[in-house]
């Protein structure tokens, strides 16, 4: 369960550092603060009953609204372009190369690695998140590999 919550945790903390950056620590600690208290109140109602998976679940709830809320003030505050627009291609390609190392999690680590890697690149070159900046400079680097 708690596996699941590093993608919620590398989101909020780019979100909240993003947030700082702007010079919106307030909005920063407001989120924290809910956060809080939103886990204080799931470890109340899920530990009794489910022990570690309650914790754990109560966990995943509370990074989950830290990311949430972080990206809605982030998109809001600091960055006034659609966020999640330009945050959704390189999203849904980690959610699908993380699928996919989830069904290849038997097989051998370096090979899972590797497929996993080349699967979101190849997903982020489909669905064209790249500018043309940004491809030059990865053929550039490709070149002198």
């Amino acid at each position: 369960i708690l596996s699941w919550m590093i993608a919620f945790m590398f989101l909020s903390n780019l979100m909240e550092n993003v947030l700082i950056a702007g010079g919106k620590q307030s909005i920063c600690t407001l989120v924290t603060g809910v956060a809080l208290a939103i886990n204080f109140i799931l470890d109340l109602l899920l530990i009794p009953r489910w022990i570690f998976t309650g914790a754990s679940i109560s966990t995943l709830i509370t990074e989950f609204t830290i990311t949430v809320l972080s990206f809605y003030y982030v998109s809001r505050f600091v960055i006034r372009k659609k966020v999640l627009r330009k945050a959704l291609k390189p999203i849904c390609s980690g959610i699908i190369t993380l699928a996919m190392l989830f069904l290849l999690r038997n097989i051998n680590f370096v090979l899972a690695v590797l497929l996993g890697s080349f699967s979101y690149f190849a997903i982020l070159i489909l669905t064209k998140t790249f500018t043309e900046d940004e491809r030059l400079l990865l053929m550039k680097v490709f070149k002198k590999v």
